[in-house]
Order: structure tokens, then sequence, then C-alpha cells
């Protein structure tokens, strides 16, 4: 019996050694992970936190970026735009926010592209908005000149050109041309301002033309435009002149 105990015992303790071995292997295997582990971790943290701090200095430009908002007036195009403005005006000074074409779209696209890398809606919108704004000021300013005084009625038509005109445009000999399109501007302005009687009545308040004077001087400038007789323009020119001697010719008489 006491050799049985005696066994007993020598088994529990082989088992005891055992499980003793058996747990300090696992310990000593979970302790290196664990140390693995912990310096893979502090690698991790170092690596995100860098990639953090360069997302930070992203958002931190791009900021910057947002808060240099776009504005024409301090935009670097802003010279080569206005000049374009005023060849288009010379020429049809008509525009309004319904009939902007599709050529002056193009040309603020390009400008944009070349300011920004992009052409947004937002800016197209404020470049379109500082042209209309321009087209509005520069017809005030002309239609002024041309009616503030009786005494246009008899100037010469090219001087009433340069008159009109000399902001706008560089006068070389193609402008001065009669049949250039600003000089037909110039001579069917003068015609409709004789038709309705409009030199010197700047300001009334009463002469629905002078009121309306640019919308009621596109839709006849449009219907002498399609006018197909051939001697449209030498017709309008010799009426000019006509007009011009009669004026000059009732000074005299004075």
């Amino acid at each position: 019996m006491s050799e049985l105990n005696s066994t007993n015992e020598d088994l529990f303790d082989d088992s005891q050694d055992i499980d003793n071995e058996h747990y300090a292997i696992d310990i000593n295997e979970e302790e290196e992970p664990e140390a693995m582990q912990n310096g893979d971790i502090a690698k991790a943290v170092q690596e995100n936190t860098k990639i953090l701090k360069e997302v930070l200095l992203e958002l931190k430009k791009l900021k910057s970026m947002l808060k240099k908002e776009f504005t024409v007036e301090n935009s670097k195009c802003k010279m080569e735009y206005t000049c374009y403005l005023k060849e288009m005006f010379i020429l049809n000074p008509f525009m309004t926010r319904d009939t902007v074409g599709e050529e002056v779209k193009l040309k603020i696209k390009q400008l944009l592209v070349q300011e920004l890398g992009e052409a947004n809606g937002i800016n197209m919108a404020k470049m379109i908005s500082f042209g209309l704004k321009k087209f509005s000021d520069w017809r005030g300013d002309v239609r002024a000149k041309l009616l503030k005084t009786k005494h246009n009625k008899g100037l010469p038509l090219d001087d009433l050109h340069q008159q009109l005109w000399k902001q706008y445009v560089q006068f070389n000999e193609e402008e001065r041309h009669p049949n250039s399109g600003s000089m037909r501007m110039t001579l069917l302005m003068r015609a409709y301002a004789y038709r309705h009687e409009l030199f010197g009545q700047l300001g009334s308040k009463t002469n629905k033309e002078m009121n309306n004077f640019w919308r009621s001087f596109e839709v006849y400038y449009n219907r002498c435009i399609r006018d197909e007789r051939e001697d449209k323009w030498s017709y309008w020119k010799d009426r000019d002149v006509k007009r011009v001697t009669n004026y000059t010719a009732t000074l005299h008489d004075e």
C-alpha cells in the first residue's frame, strides 16, 4: 500500500514537473510576441503621427488657398480681359446676361485656366458679371458723348467716331476705314439720334427714346444690318454728309 502511495506521489510529482515546464514554455513564448507587438505599435504610432502631420499641413495650405478668393479686380488676367472686352464692345455694345456669346465664354475659360489652372462655374460667373458691368458703364459713357450737345450733328463722321470710341480702341487705318464695323456703328448711332431728335436731350426724363436709348437703338441697328440693299452703306453715308452740311449751314446763318 505504501508502495502504491509512493508511486502515485511520484506520478503526481512528475505531472507537476510537466505542468511547470509547460507553463514555463507558455510564459516564455507569450513574452516574446508581446515585446514584438509593443514595438510594432510604437512604430505604427510614429508612422501615423507623421501621416497626420502631413495631412494637417495640406489642410492648412488648402485653407490658405480658400482664403485667397478669386476676384477679377485683383487678378492677373484683368488687363487682358478688359482689353478683350473693349474690342468686343466697339463691335457689339449690346451684350447682356442673356446674350453672352460662346466666344466670350471661351475667352473667359482660357483666362481662368491660365491663371488658376481651372475654370469653375463660380469664377466664370464672376468674370461674366465683371464684363457686363463694364459694358453697362461704357454704354452710358458713349451715349453721353454722343448726345450731350447738338454740335455733334455737325462733326465730320471721322471726328465723331474718334470722340466716341477712342477710349476703347487704337485708331489705325483699319478702324478709320469707312467700312469698318466701328465706323458703321457710329454712322447708325448718329442716324438714329437724328431720327428721334436726341442731340442735346441728355438727361431728359420725358423722352422715351432717350430713356431706352440702347434697347431701341439695338432694334434699329439690327434692322439696318438685315437690310439687303447692296448700296445701303453708301446711302446712309450720303445722308450723313448732307445732314452735317445742312447743320453747318444753319450755324453760319445764325
